[in-house]
């Protein structure tokens, strides 16, 4: 057996102990931050520091050693999984720096609201494009019959959006909820709502009435590719977010349509209602406000707000659903899909939006 054919297999057993010292330390991380165990998680980061200081060191050897002439088929195959090797311990870095992010448990509020000014303008000139193409779309679209009974497609701006998407996926995580999460659009108009929406959670769906909406909302998804994108016209409640701005002009029949929604949502729904009515007229319903616009269905007062400081546990990482994994994290795997769950992605991972 050659020195390199040692140091492999002697590197391959230390990533196996690796990999069992991070699994575990990956599950303990899926409890919710107030419930975490701190000791536990620490005895076993510890000892999979150790293991790979030992890792590192059987790679530096395997790398002093120059082969003489051609190579073989399994030299070259020694050769790619020492490359692959390197690369897991030097991302080793960065998913230290990640983690001892994420155990600090330091708050991040649930903001919708205010912004500093420098940036409420860049957010501005954003919002102007994209109502501009809104309202292109919505032209000459609206079918007469819905028209007549009163169903508008009113665009929120895209700042406004997406930081109650934001809150939303933040208090779906902080809940443990399982994937795929699944978001509805009450009333998506011509659907372009849905594609932000699209870049926070696994599946996106539009209810809508107008059939030229909808037929709009179809073309538009088919033409930017989007497959995890649906536009429907039907009705369904089994979601974990639901987002509705005033799909209906009539009062009455929108307050119909709320109660309609919280009763058939079920306990730990997110609402997003981005208007000051749903909030007043909705008094004694069983839903309570996280953060302005953003409501949870069944859960009492007391556990509302108790979710709500959870989730401000929870990092303000949006880790796009498609976003491609890494197929040489190897051990590490276990420990980045965990930080995820709580929010928190590598630097050389965050999505530049």
């Amino acid at each position: 057996m050659s020195d390199t054919q040692e140091l492999e297999e002697k590197a391959r057993q230390i990533e196996g102990a690796i990999a069992v010292e991070l699994e575990a330390l990956a599950e303990l991380m899926a409890h919710p931050p107030a419930q975490s165990a701190p000791a536990a998680m620490k005895q076993r980061l510890v000892a999979a520091k150790r293991l790979i200081s030992k890792l590192r060191k059987t790679s530096n050897a395997a790398q002093k050693i120059v082969a003489s002439g051609r190579k073989t088929q399994s030299q070259r195959r020694r050769d790619i999984y020492f490359q692959g090797l390197r690369h897991r311990l030097r991302k080793w870095n960065r998913v230290q720096v990640t983690y001892d992010q994420a155990i600090a448990q330091t708050p991040t509020p649930l903001t919708v609201g205010d912004t500093p000014a420098h940036f409420a303008q860049q957010l501005e000139v954003i919002d102007h494009v994209y109502t501009a193409i809104y309202g292109l779309l919505r032209a000459d679209t609206q079918d007469d019959r819905a028209a007549l009974l009163g169903y508008p497609d009113i665009p929120l701006t895209l700042s406004r959006f997406s930081a109650c998407c934001h809150a939303a996926l933040r208090l779906c995580l902080a809940q443990q909820k399982p994937r795929p999460l699944r978001f509805l659009d009450v009333g998506c108009g011509v659907g372009i709502t849905l594609l932000s929406a699209a870049r926070v959670f696994d599946r996106a769906t539009g209810l809508e009435f107008d059939p030229g909406y909808v037929a709009t909302a179809r073309n538009l998804h088919i033409a930017v590719g989007s497959d995890r994108v649906e536009v429907t016209a039907g009705d369904a409640m089994d979601f974990d977010v639901i987002y509705f701005f005033k799909p209906i002009q009539s009062r009455e029949k929108m307050r119909a349509l709320e109660h309609r929604i919280i009763a058939q949502a079920r306990p730990g729904t997110v609402l997003i209602a981005p208007y000051m009515d749903f909030a007043t007229d909705n008094p004694h319903q069983p839903c309570h406000s996280i953060v302005r616009y953003v409501h949870v269905v069944g859960l009492t007062e007391s556990q509302a707000n108790a979710l709500g400081q959870e989730a401000q546990m929870i990092g303000p990482a949006i880790i796009p659903p498609d976003q491609d994994k890494d197929p040489k994290a190897g051990f590490l795997a276990p420990l980045i899909d965990a930080l995820a769950q709580r929010g928190f992605a590598l630097k050389e991972d965050r999505p530049q939006i």
